[in-house]
Protein backbone atom coordinates (compact mmCIF):
# COMPACT_ATOMS: atom_id res chain seq x y z
CA UNK A 1 0.00 0.00 0.00
CA UNK A 2 2.75 2.37 1.17
CA UNK A 3 4.51 1.91 -2.00
CA UNK A 4 1.63 2.31 -4.37
CA UNK A 5 1.20 5.87 -2.64
CA UNK A 6 4.54 6.46 -3.13
CA UNK A 7 4.15 6.00 -6.73
CA UNK A 8 0.93 7.91 -7.09
CA UNK A 9 1.63 10.72 -4.63
CA UNK A 10 3.89 12.64 -7.39
CA UNK A 11 1.33 12.95 -10.00
CA UNK A 12 -1.42 13.53 -7.28
CA UNK A 13 1.19 16.43 -6.12
CA UNK A 14 1.50 17.72 -9.72
CA UNK A 15 -2.01 17.84 -10.24
CA UNK A 16 -2.83 19.27 -7.20
CA UNK A 17 0.23 22.36 -7.87
CA UNK A 18 -1.56 22.41 -11.13
CA UNK A 19 -5.28 22.97 -10.56
CA UNK A 20 -4.31 25.16 -7.25
CA UNK A 21 -2.53 27.39 -9.89
CA UNK A 22 -5.73 26.96 -12.81
CA UNK A 23 -7.70 28.28 -9.53
CA UNK A 24 -5.39 30.68 -7.90
CA UNK A 25 -4.48 32.88 -11.20
CA UNK A 26 -7.19 33.14 -13.51
CA UNK A 27 -6.42 34.19 -16.96
CA UNK A 28 -7.46 38.24 -16.82
CA UNK A 29 -8.24 39.31 -20.21
CA UNK A 30 -10.94 42.33 -20.58
CA UNK A 31 -9.14 45.35 -20.34
CA UNK A 32 -10.05 48.70 -18.61
CA UNK A 33 -8.05 51.95 -20.39
CA UNK A 34 -7.92 54.69 -17.34
CA UNK A 35 -7.19 58.47 -18.80
CA UNK A 36 -4.17 59.56 -15.97
CA UNK A 37 -3.26 62.70 -17.32
CA UNK A 38 -0.89 63.58 -14.32
CA UNK A 39 1.40 60.44 -15.40
CA UNK A 40 4.73 60.73 -16.10
CA UNK A 41 5.23 61.29 -19.95
CA UNK A 42 1.32 62.07 -20.75
CA UNK A 43 0.94 64.92 -23.28
CA UNK A 44 -2.76 64.69 -23.02
CA UNK A 45 -2.94 62.46 -26.31
CA UNK A 46 -5.52 59.69 -26.74
CA UNK A 47 -2.52 57.95 -28.59
CA UNK A 48 0.03 58.17 -25.78
CA UNK A 49 0.70 54.85 -24.01
CA UNK A 50 2.17 57.21 -20.70
CA UNK A 51 -1.44 58.55 -20.60
CA UNK A 52 -3.38 55.66 -19.55
CA UNK A 53 -3.46 52.87 -16.92
CA UNK A 54 -4.58 49.47 -17.23
CA UNK A 55 -6.57 46.81 -15.68
CA UNK A 56 -7.32 43.35 -16.16
CA UNK A 57 -10.87 42.00 -15.74
CA UNK A 58 -11.62 38.20 -15.66
CA UNK A 59 -13.66 38.19 -18.69
CA UNK A 60 -13.98 36.37 -21.34
CA UNK A 61 -12.19 33.68 -21.20
CA UNK A 62 -9.25 33.25 -24.20
CA UNK A 63 -9.51 36.68 -25.51
CA UNK A 64 -6.50 38.19 -26.98
CA UNK A 65 -5.04 41.43 -24.99
CA UNK A 66 -4.72 44.80 -26.84
CA UNK A 67 -2.18 47.67 -27.16
CA UNK A 68 -0.67 50.19 -24.30
CA UNK A 69 -3.83 52.63 -25.60
CA UNK A 70 -7.34 52.08 -26.29
CA UNK A 71 -7.99 51.06 -29.81
CA UNK A 72 -10.85 52.54 -31.22
CA UNK A 73 -11.54 49.04 -33.09
CA UNK A 74 -9.98 46.59 -31.80
CA UNK A 75 -10.15 43.14 -32.56
CA UNK A 76 -8.59 41.43 -28.95
CA UNK A 77 -10.49 42.14 -25.25
CA UNK A 78 -13.49 43.98 -24.84
CA UNK A 79 -11.99 47.88 -24.21
CA UNK A 80 -13.41 50.06 -21.72
CA UNK A 81 -12.45 53.77 -21.29
CA UNK A 82 -12.30 55.82 -18.39
CA UNK A 83 -12.33 59.41 -18.82
CA UNK A 84 -11.07 61.92 -15.72
CA UNK A 85 -10.02 64.87 -17.12
CA UNK A 86 -10.58 66.74 -20.14
CA UNK A 87 -9.20 65.59 -23.31
CA UNK A 88 -10.13 66.02 -27.31
CA UNK A 89 -10.08 64.21 -30.45
CA UNK A 90 -8.91 66.18 -33.30
CA UNK A 91 -9.79 63.79 -35.98
CA UNK A 92 -12.92 61.48 -37.42
CA UNK A 93 -13.28 58.61 -34.72
CA UNK A 94 -14.69 54.80 -36.19
CA UNK A 95 -16.27 52.46 -32.55
CA UNK A 96 -16.52 48.83 -33.11
CA UNK A 97 -15.16 45.59 -33.09
CA UNK A 98 -14.00 44.72 -29.15
CA UNK A 99 -14.48 48.02 -28.17
CA UNK A 100 -17.17 48.55 -25.36
CA UNK A 101 -17.35 51.75 -23.17
CA UNK A 102 -16.72 55.34 -22.76
CA UNK A 103 -17.26 56.95 -19.14
CA UNK A 104 -16.47 59.98 -18.30
CA UNK A 105 -16.49 61.06 -14.97
CA UNK A 106 -15.82 64.15 -12.10
CA UNK A 107 -16.56 66.88 -14.20
CA UNK A 108 -14.02 66.24 -16.98
CA UNK A 109 -15.18 66.57 -20.99
CA UNK A 110 -14.28 64.10 -23.87
CA UNK A 111 -14.46 66.33 -26.81
CA UNK A 112 -14.84 64.73 -30.51
CA UNK A 113 -14.16 67.51 -32.89
CA UNK A 114 -14.87 65.54 -35.86
CA UNK A 115 -17.75 62.55 -36.55
CA UNK A 116 -18.22 59.72 -34.41
CA UNK A 117 -19.19 56.43 -36.26
CA UNK A 118 -20.90 53.39 -34.65
CA UNK A 119 -20.05 50.10 -36.99
CA UNK A 120 -22.45 47.85 -37.84
CA UNK A 121 -23.77 45.60 -35.29
CA UNK A 122 -21.83 46.85 -33.01
CA UNK A 123 -22.91 48.41 -29.27
CA UNK A 124 -20.99 51.37 -27.67
CA UNK A 125 -22.16 52.77 -24.49
CA UNK A 126 -21.21 56.49 -23.31
CA UNK A 127 -21.48 56.86 -19.35
CA UNK A 128 -21.29 60.56 -17.96
CA UNK A 129 -21.02 60.38 -14.00
CA UNK A 130 -20.48 62.72 -11.69
CA UNK A 131 -20.88 65.96 -13.94
CA UNK A 132 -18.82 64.44 -16.63
CA UNK A 133 -20.04 65.78 -20.16
CA UNK A 134 -19.40 64.17 -24.10
CA UNK A 135 -19.56 66.91 -26.91
CA UNK A 136 -19.80 65.35 -30.07
CA UNK A 137 -19.12 68.56 -32.80
CA UNK A 138 -19.52 66.30 -36.22
CA UNK A 139 -21.66 63.86 -37.07
CA UNK A 140 -23.27 60.85 -35.07
CA UNK A 141 -23.57 58.15 -37.74
CA UNK A 142 -24.74 54.77 -36.53
CA UNK A 143 -24.76 52.40 -39.45
CA UNK A 144 -26.85 49.89 -41.15
CA UNK A 145 -27.23 46.65 -39.85
CA UNK A 146 -27.74 43.75 -41.89
CA UNK A 147 -30.57 42.47 -40.06
CA UNK A 148 -31.81 43.12 -36.23
CA UNK A 149 -29.57 40.90 -34.54
CA UNK A 150 -27.37 42.13 -33.63
CA UNK A 151 -28.47 45.96 -34.51
CA UNK A 152 -26.08 48.91 -34.46
CA UNK A 153 -26.31 50.40 -30.97
CA UNK A 154 -25.38 53.73 -29.01
CA UNK A 155 -26.58 53.77 -25.54
CA UNK A 156 -26.33 56.96 -22.86
CA UNK A 157 -26.06 56.11 -19.58
CA UNK A 158 -25.07 57.82 -16.65
CA UNK A 159 -26.05 58.90 -13.07
CA UNK A 160 -28.36 62.26 -14.33
CA UNK A 161 -25.64 64.81 -13.74
CA UNK A 162 -23.52 64.27 -16.94
CA UNK A 163 -24.72 64.60 -20.36
CA UNK A 164 -23.93 63.66 -24.20
CA UNK A 165 -24.30 66.54 -26.79
CA UNK A 166 -24.16 65.78 -30.44
CA UNK A 167 -24.64 68.52 -33.35
CA UNK A 168 -26.11 65.83 -35.52
CA UNK A 169 -27.08 62.04 -35.39
CA UNK A 170 -27.79 59.85 -38.54
CA UNK A 171 -29.63 56.73 -37.63
CA UNK A 172 -29.62 53.89 -40.18
CA UNK A 173 -31.12 50.28 -40.79
CA UNK A 174 -31.17 48.41 -37.77
CA UNK A 175 -29.47 50.80 -35.27
CA UNK A 176 -31.10 51.78 -31.94
CA UNK A 177 -30.02 55.27 -30.08
CA UNK A 178 -31.03 54.19 -26.24
CA UNK A 179 -31.32 56.84 -23.24
CA UNK A 180 -31.19 54.93 -19.91
CA UNK A 181 -32.87 56.19 -17.62
CA UNK A 182 -30.02 58.39 -15.80
CA UNK A 183 -28.90 59.14 -19.15
CA UNK A 184 -28.75 62.67 -21.02
CA UNK A 185 -29.11 63.31 -24.82
CA UNK A 186 -28.72 66.75 -26.37
CA UNK A 187 -29.06 67.35 -30.45
CA UNK A 188 -28.45 71.03 -31.43
CA UNK A 189 -29.33 70.32 -34.81
CA UNK A 190 -30.85 67.37 -37.06
CA UNK A 191 -31.98 63.64 -36.21
CA UNK A 192 -32.32 62.04 -39.64
CA UNK A 193 -34.07 58.49 -39.72
CA UNK A 194 -32.76 56.22 -42.66
CA UNK A 195 -33.48 52.74 -43.90
CA UNK A 196 -36.05 50.25 -41.86
CA UNK A 197 -36.30 49.52 -38.62
CA UNK A 198 -34.77 52.45 -36.72
CA UNK A 199 -35.70 53.33 -33.71
CA UNK A 200 -35.22 55.70 -30.25
CA UNK A 201 -35.70 54.58 -27.32
CA UNK A 202 -35.96 57.17 -24.33
CA UNK A 203 -35.47 56.69 -20.12
CA UNK A 204 -34.02 59.10 -19.35
CA UNK A 205 -33.69 62.78 -20.88
CA UNK A 206 -33.89 63.92 -24.34
CA UNK A 207 -33.52 67.24 -26.26
CA UNK A 208 -33.14 67.38 -29.75
CA UNK A 209 -33.85 70.54 -32.11
CA UNK A 210 -35.51 68.86 -35.04
CA UNK A 211 -36.66 65.31 -35.04
CA UNK A 212 -38.61 63.83 -38.82
CA UNK A 213 -39.97 60.36 -39.27
CA UNK A 214 -40.28 60.12 -42.81
CA UNK A 215 -40.04 57.03 -45.23
CA UNK A 216 -38.94 53.08 -44.70
CA UNK A 217 -40.64 50.71 -42.00
CA UNK A 218 -41.02 50.07 -38.57
CA UNK A 219 -39.06 53.73 -37.36
CA UNK A 220 -40.12 54.39 -34.00
CA UNK A 221 -39.61 56.66 -31.05
CA UNK A 222 -40.71 55.88 -27.74
CA UNK A 223 -40.53 57.50 -24.16
CA UNK A 224 -41.01 55.40 -21.21
CA UNK A 225 -40.85 55.62 -17.42
CA UNK A 226 -40.75 59.28 -16.51
CA UNK A 227 -38.59 60.15 -19.15
CA UNK A 228 -38.49 64.09 -20.04
CA UNK A 229 -38.48 64.77 -23.64
CA UNK A 230 -38.18 68.31 -25.89
CA UNK A 231 -37.91 68.41 -29.22
CA UNK A 232 -37.42 72.62 -30.19
CA UNK A 233 -39.04 72.49 -33.77
CA UNK A 234 -41.69 70.68 -35.86
CA UNK A 235 -42.01 67.23 -35.97
CA UNK A 236 -43.47 65.09 -38.51
CA UNK A 237 -44.09 61.40 -38.37
CA UNK A 238 -45.11 60.06 -41.86
CA UNK A 239 -44.72 56.21 -43.35
CA UNK A 240 -45.59 53.54 -41.13
CA UNK A 241 -43.32 55.00 -38.50
CA UNK A 242 -44.86 55.63 -35.31
CA UNK A 243 -44.37 57.46 -31.54
CA UNK A 244 -45.48 56.16 -28.46
CA UNK A 245 -45.25 57.49 -25.31
CA UNK A 246 -46.25 55.75 -21.88
CA UNK A 247 -45.11 55.63 -18.42
CA UNK A 248 -45.10 59.28 -16.68
CA UNK A 249 -43.16 60.92 -19.57
CA UNK A 250 -43.48 64.27 -19.96
CA UNK A 251 -43.24 65.28 -23.54
CA UNK A 252 -42.97 68.71 -25.43
CA UNK A 253 -43.01 69.52 -29.25
CA UNK A 254 -42.01 73.00 -29.82
CA UNK A 255 -43.30 73.42 -33.13
CA UNK A 256 -46.65 71.64 -35.19
CA UNK A 257 -46.73 68.12 -35.16
CA UNK A 258 -47.58 66.35 -38.55
CA UNK A 259 -49.01 62.88 -38.61
CA UNK A 260 -49.40 61.63 -42.46
CA UNK A 261 -49.80 58.16 -43.97
CA UNK A 262 -50.00 55.33 -42.01
CA UNK A 263 -48.07 56.95 -39.04
CA UNK A 264 -49.27 56.97 -35.64
CA UNK A 265 -48.23 58.63 -32.62
CA UNK A 266 -49.54 57.40 -29.07
CA UNK A 267 -49.68 58.30 -25.82
CA UNK A 268 -50.84 56.21 -23.10
CA UNK A 269 -50.29 55.68 -19.31
CA UNK A 270 -50.35 58.57 -17.61
CA UNK A 271 -47.49 60.59 -20.07
CA UNK A 272 -48.60 63.78 -21.02
CA UNK A 273 -47.89 65.10 -25.02
CA UNK A 274 -47.78 68.83 -24.90
CA UNK A 275 -47.73 70.89 -28.38
CA UNK A 276 -46.85 74.36 -28.79
CA UNK A 277 -48.33 74.53 -31.91
CA UNK A 278 -51.16 71.95 -33.80
CA UNK A 279 -51.75 68.95 -34.69
CA UNK A 280 -52.08 68.52 -38.31
CA UNK A 281 -53.13 65.17 -40.33
CA UNK A 282 -54.22 62.25 -38.31
CA UNK A 283 -55.46 62.63 -34.59
CA UNK A 284 -53.13 61.32 -32.35
CA UNK A 285 -54.00 58.18 -30.44
CA UNK A 286 -55.02 58.49 -26.36
CA UNK A 287 -55.27 55.45 -23.60
CA UNK A 288 -55.63 55.12 -20.23
CA UNK A 289 -55.13 58.24 -18.84
CA UNK A 290 -52.86 60.03 -21.44
CA UNK A 291 -53.08 63.76 -22.22
CA UNK A 292 -52.37 65.68 -25.28
CA UNK A 293 -52.41 69.44 -24.88
CA UNK A 294 -52.69 71.25 -28.58
CA UNK A 295 -51.73 75.24 -28.65
CA UNK A 296 -51.17 75.32 -24.79
CA UNK A 297 -47.63 73.77 -23.97
CA UNK A 298 -45.46 74.50 -21.38
CA UNK A 299 -42.84 77.10 -22.00
CA UNK A 300 -39.57 75.22 -20.13
CA UNK A 301 -37.93 77.41 -17.83
CA UNK A 302 -34.31 78.62 -18.32
CA UNK A 303 -32.06 75.88 -16.44
CA UNK A 304 -28.18 76.82 -15.38
CA UNK A 305 -26.62 73.70 -16.01
CA UNK A 306 -23.17 74.77 -15.02
CA UNK A 307 -20.94 77.36 -13.31
CA UNK A 308 -16.68 77.14 -13.06
CA UNK A 309 -14.48 79.31 -11.34
CA UNK A 310 -10.82 79.39 -12.33
CA UNK A 311 -8.28 81.56 -10.24
CA UNK A 312 -5.95 83.13 -11.95
CA UNK A 313 -2.45 83.58 -9.99
CA UNK A 314 -0.52 85.39 -12.31
CA UNK A 315 -2.89 88.47 -13.57
CA UNK A 316 -5.27 87.87 -10.16
CA UNK A 317 -8.46 87.58 -11.84
CA UNK A 318 -10.97 85.34 -11.67
CA UNK A 319 -12.77 83.45 -14.84
CA UNK A 320 -16.34 82.88 -14.69
CA UNK A 321 -17.72 80.57 -17.42
CA UNK A 322 -21.54 79.60 -16.98
CA UNK A 323 -23.78 77.11 -19.41
CA UNK A 324 -27.73 77.98 -19.35
CA UNK A 325 -30.20 75.63 -21.19
CA UNK A 326 -33.36 77.10 -22.77
CA UNK A 327 -32.73 80.65 -23.97
CA UNK A 328 -35.82 82.36 -23.97
CA UNK A 329 -36.86 85.81 -24.74
CA UNK A 330 -34.20 87.93 -24.76
CA UNK A 331 -33.18 87.14 -21.41
CA UNK A 332 -30.84 89.11 -19.54
CA UNK A 333 -27.82 87.41 -17.77
CA UNK A 334 -26.00 89.11 -14.67
CA UNK A 335 -22.97 87.50 -12.70
CA UNK A 336 -22.82 88.77 -8.77
CA UNK A 337 -19.76 88.99 -6.54
CA UNK A 338 -19.88 89.18 -2.63
CA UNK A 339 -16.53 89.16 -0.22
CA UNK A 340 -18.49 87.46 2.38
CA UNK A 341 -21.46 85.54 3.43
CA UNK A 342 -24.11 87.92 3.32
CA UNK A 343 -25.39 87.17 -0.27
CA UNK A 344 -28.19 89.86 0.23
CA UNK A 345 -24.76 92.19 -0.54
CA UNK A 346 -23.72 91.02 -3.78
CA UNK A 347 -22.96 93.37 -6.17
CA UNK A 348 -23.52 93.07 -10.42
CA UNK A 349 -20.30 92.60 -11.69
CA UNK A 350 -21.73 91.91 -15.59
CA UNK A 351 -25.58 92.72 -16.92
CA UNK A 352 -25.97 90.67 -20.65
CA UNK A 353 -28.80 90.40 -22.67
CA UNK A 354 -28.68 87.13 -24.97
CA UNK A 355 -31.02 86.78 -28.07
CA UNK A 356 -33.55 83.87 -28.06
CA UNK A 357 -32.83 80.53 -28.41
CA UNK A 358 -33.86 77.11 -27.29
CA UNK A 359 -30.50 75.89 -27.17
CA UNK A 360 -27.58 75.63 -24.04
CA UNK A 361 -25.54 78.94 -24.57
CA UNK A 362 -22.41 79.09 -22.76
CA UNK A 363 -21.01 82.77 -21.45
CA UNK A 364 -17.13 83.60 -20.13
CA UNK A 365 -15.70 86.54 -18.68
CA UNK A 366 -12.82 87.69 -16.21
CA UNK A 367 -13.62 89.72 -13.03
CA UNK A 368 -10.25 91.37 -13.37
CA UNK A 369 -11.00 93.85 -10.25
CA UNK A 370 -11.25 92.30 -7.27
CA UNK A 371 -11.51 93.61 -4.03
CA UNK A 372 -8.76 94.02 -1.72
CA UNK A 373 -7.93 92.65 1.51
CA UNK A 374 -10.16 89.14 0.84
CA UNK A 375 -9.14 85.83 0.32
CA UNK A 376 -12.02 84.14 -0.53
CA UNK A 377 -14.73 85.64 -3.01
CA UNK A 378 -18.32 84.35 -4.13
CA UNK A 379 -19.83 84.09 -7.21
CA UNK A 380 -23.57 83.45 -8.52
CA UNK A 381 -25.08 83.74 -11.97
CA UNK A 382 -28.88 84.87 -12.38
CA UNK A 383 -31.08 84.77 -15.68
CA UNK A 384 -34.51 86.60 -15.70
CA UNK A 385 -36.51 86.62 -19.42
CA UNK A 386 -37.66 89.64 -20.79
CA UNK A 387 -41.06 91.20 -18.84
CA UNK A 388 -40.39 88.06 -16.19
CA UNK A 389 -39.97 88.92 -12.59
CA UNK A 390 -38.91 85.81 -11.63
CA UNK A 391 -34.96 84.92 -11.80
CA UNK A 392 -33.04 81.80 -11.57
CA UNK A 393 -30.18 81.68 -9.92
CA UNK A 394 -27.01 79.34 -9.51
CA UNK A 395 -25.76 78.15 -6.11
CA UNK A 396 -23.65 80.16 -4.66
CA UNK A 397 -19.52 79.60 -5.32
CA UNK A 398 -16.44 80.13 -3.48
CA UNK A 399 -12.73 80.37 -4.98
CA UNK A 400 -9.63 81.65 -2.43
CA UNK A 401 -7.51 84.61 -4.36
CA UNK A 402 -4.49 86.40 -3.31
CA UNK A 403 -4.39 90.11 -1.92
CA UNK A 404 -4.18 90.93 -4.88
CA UNK A 405 -0.74 92.38 -4.29
CA UNK A 406 1.90 91.32 -7.22
CA UNK A 407 5.13 91.53 -6.88
CA UNK A 408 6.32 94.62 -8.69
CA UNK A 409 7.94 98.08 -8.54
CA UNK A 410 6.43 99.55 -11.47
CA UNK A 411 5.10 102.52 -9.80
CA UNK A 412 5.07 104.57 -6.96
CA UNK A 413 3.41 107.49 -4.91
CA UNK A 414 4.98 110.62 -4.49
CA UNK A 415 4.64 112.61 -2.54
CA UNK A 416 3.42 110.09 0.14
CA UNK A 417 2.25 111.38 2.78
CA UNK A 418 0.66 113.40 0.57
CA UNK A 419 -0.16 117.50 1.06
CA UNK A 420 -2.55 119.22 -0.03
CA UNK A 421 -3.64 116.54 -2.39
CA UNK A 422 -0.37 116.92 -4.32
CA UNK A 423 -0.32 112.79 -4.80
CA UNK A 424 1.29 111.52 -8.22
CA UNK A 425 1.77 108.35 -9.77
CA UNK A 426 5.43 107.80 -10.78
CA UNK A 427 6.64 105.20 -13.49
CA UNK A 428 9.79 103.40 -11.55
CA UNK A 429 10.44 100.89 -14.30
CA UNK A 430 9.93 102.32 -17.83
CA UNK A 431 10.23 98.85 -19.48
CA UNK A 432 6.65 97.33 -17.99
CA UNK A 433 4.33 100.80 -19.31
CA UNK A 434 4.58 102.51 -22.67
CA UNK A 435 3.44 106.43 -22.80
CA UNK A 436 -0.57 106.15 -23.67
CA UNK A 437 -1.86 102.96 -22.77
CA UNK A 438 -4.30 102.81 -20.32
CA UNK A 439 -3.99 103.24 -16.66
CA UNK A 440 -6.69 102.31 -14.24
CA UNK A 441 -6.11 103.38 -10.43
CA UNK A 442 -8.98 102.51 -7.70
CA UNK A 443 -8.76 103.55 -4.21
CA UNK A 444 -10.68 102.24 -1.28
CA UNK A 445 -10.64 102.52 1.97
CA UNK A 446 -8.82 99.69 4.56
CA UNK A 447 -12.23 98.58 5.55
CA UNK A 448 -12.44 97.35 1.83
CA UNK A 449 -14.75 100.33 0.45
CA UNK A 450 -14.74 101.53 -2.68
CA UNK A 451 -14.17 105.92 -3.11
CA UNK A 452 -12.83 106.38 -6.06
CA UNK A 453 -12.10 104.95 -9.70
CA UNK A 454 -10.80 106.50 -12.89
CA UNK A 455 -9.30 105.16 -15.98
CA UNK A 456 -7.19 107.30 -17.98
CA UNK A 457 -5.53 107.07 -21.49
CA UNK A 458 -1.68 108.25 -20.23
CA UNK A 459 0.22 109.03 -17.25
CA UNK A 460 -0.19 112.73 -17.06
CA UNK A 461 -3.99 112.12 -17.73
CA UNK A 462 -3.89 109.82 -14.69
CA UNK A 463 -2.16 112.13 -12.73
CA UNK A 464 -4.05 115.63 -12.96
CA UNK A 465 -7.52 113.44 -12.41
CA UNK A 466 -6.22 111.41 -9.59
CA UNK A 467 -5.04 114.91 -7.84
CA UNK A 468 -8.55 116.47 -8.44
CA UNK A 469 -10.18 113.31 -7.21
CA UNK A 470 -8.81 112.92 -4.06
CA UNK A 471 -8.67 116.94 -3.26
CA UNK A 472 -12.61 116.64 -1.73
CA UNK A 473 -11.15 113.38 0.50
CA UNK A 474 -11.01 113.63 4.08
CA UNK A 475 -7.83 112.80 5.72
CA UNK A 476 -7.68 108.97 5.75
CA UNK A 477 -5.00 106.01 5.15
CA UNK A 478 -5.81 104.34 1.53
CA UNK A 479 -5.25 101.53 -0.83
CA UNK A 480 -4.74 102.42 -3.68
CA UNK A 481 -4.71 99.95 -6.65
CA UNK A 482 -2.72 100.51 -10.31
CA UNK A 483 -4.15 98.62 -13.32
CA UNK A 484 -2.23 98.31 -16.63
CA UNK A 485 -1.63 95.88 -19.28
CA UNK A 486 -3.60 93.18 -17.48
CA UNK A 487 -1.59 93.42 -14.31
CA UNK A 488 -2.15 94.96 -11.18
CA UNK A 489 -0.05 96.67 -8.35
CA UNK A 490 -1.29 97.95 -4.93
CA UNK A 491 0.33 101.16 -3.21
CA UNK A 492 -0.57 102.71 0.43
CA UNK A 493 -1.51 106.46 0.19
CA UNK A 494 -1.71 108.17 3.46
CA UNK A 495 -3.70 111.77 3.17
Amino acid sequence: MQNIFAQMFPRFLFLLIVTGLTFTYPHLFAQEYIFAKEQQGCDGDWYNPSCWQINLENSPSGCTPNGDFPAFNPSGCPVNVIINDDLTLDQSVTLGGSFTSIEVRDGATLTFSDNLDITSGNTIEIITENHGQVEIKGIVNLEQSTNQNPRTVLKINGDGSGRVIVSELDLNGFSTLEVAEKGNFISYDEIRYNGNSTKIDVYGSFKANKLDLRGGNNQSFNGYGNAPIVIDDDVTVAGSSGFSFGGESNIEFGGNLRIDGNAKVTVEENAQLFICGSIIGKEVVIKDNGTVVENGCTILSMEILEVDLQYLSESNHVKIEWTIDNIQDEAEIILERSQNTHFDEMEVIFSKRFPETNNIISGTYTDTRLPFNTSMLYYRVKALPKDSEDWIESEIQRIPVSQGIMKTDTWALAPNPSVNSSANLILMDAKNYTEGEPIGVELTTSEGKKVLSIQRNSLPAINDSLKSAISGLSQSYLIVRVNWRGRSQVLKLIL
